[in-house]
């Protein structure tokens, strides 16, 4: 009786611990779906303030989640009230999905060419009529420039056997390349390849695709995560998160940047995303099973560069061929 008599008195107390304050709240978390657009639900009435992502919401709308400042994906939210005279913070956080599915487009094969399957494409650049692909693997990275009527013929900048090179984009008549998980970005003279520089990052995760949009450099690692970095300093500038309307899109990997919009491989996967580089939303999707399905054996599609006359150019890891397609307006 003693025991069971002490088992009551502690529960009774954990019980009267927990504040009935914060069950107004106990609604809202990332298990729900919310879309822009939507209303936070209480479970009562009280009255609060809310900071989302650190800006705080007009009073009279703090309850409808709007474009702004609400981001899609994951966003942290900050409810502040009184109780008995205190000041206390509820904090949650909650996944805005973009409300629209991504359309899906069509395209069509223009022209294929060779391509030099000993290279582990990781990025691949249009620049002044040249091809600029990198090549990844330790002790086999390298940087090559070659026509693409004839691949045979190339120009190569050869990385250090400990780095593993990835993405590359240029910026300003400067190529810049990423490395897979030295955290550098190289400078390089896309005309000569020569080494301007090599620096150090102030980033601590992974190096994958990279494009620019005149401005800043772009930068994916694997995640659903994509980087604006500053050219000189490499800071972060914004982050975006990419999702589509059911899920959190991972592994984006090969990036190109196209009038507002980025184009994205998906490691491991048959399909390119068009990413809206300003929200992060998932808004058209390209299955190219068929022609990946004749590259199996050699590994998975990774490469996108935009040509001058609209079309783009398609290869993947140790691929034989290398596609030019027309894709579908949307």
């Amino acid at each position: 009786m003693i025991q069971k008599a002490l088992l009551s008195i502690t529960f009774a107390a954990i019980f009267v611990s927990c504040s009935t304050s914060e069950i107004p709240f106990s609604g809202i978390n990332t298990s729900t779906e919310y879309n822009f657009g939507d209303t936070l639900k209480l479970l009562d009435v009280i009255n609060f303030n809310l900071k989302v992502n650190g800006v705080a919401i007009n009073h009279e709308n703090e309850k409808q989640i709007y474009s702004s400042p609400y981001l899609i994906g994951v966003n942290k939210l900050d409810f502040s009230y009184e109780v008995d005279g205190k000041q206390k913070h509820v904090f949650r956080k909650i996944i805005v999905y973009p409300k629209q599915a991504p359309i899906k487009l069509g395209y069509e094969i223009i022209k294929s060419y060779n391509h030099n399957k000993d290279i582990y494409t990781e990025g691949l650049e249009l620049y002044k009529d040249k091809i600029y692909e990198s090549g990844g693997e330790y002790k086999k990275s390298k940087l090559i420039k070659y026509n693409k009527q004839n691949a045979a013929s190339r120009d190569e900048y050869i990385y250090d056997d400990n780095i593993f090179a990835e993405g590359i984009t240029i910026l300003n008549d400067t190529l810049y390349g990423l490395s897979y998980r030295e955290h550098k970005i190289f400078r390089i003279n896309p005309e000569k390849l020569d080494l301007i520089d090599v620096k150090n990052t102030p980033i601590d995760f992974e190096g994958w695709g990279l494009t620019n949009d005149g401005e800043s450099l772009i930068m994916s690692d694997g995640s659903n995560n994509i980087y604006f970095l500053d050219p000189q300093s490499y800071s972060i500038s914004k982050v975006l998160q990419v999702y589509s309307n059911k899920e959190k899109i991972i592994y984006v990997n090969e990036l190109e940047y196209v009038d507002g919009f980025i184009y994205a491989n998906v490691f491991m996967k048959d399909i390119i995303i068009v990413i809206n580089a300003k929200t992060g939303e998932v808004v058209a999707k390209l299955d190219l099973a068929n022609i990946s399905s004749e590259h199996k054996k050699q590994g998975v599609l990774n490469g996108i560069a935009k040509l001058e006359n609209g079309n783009f150019l398609i290869t993947g890891k140790h691929w034989n061929k290398m596609y030019e397609i027309k894709i579908d307006d949307f």
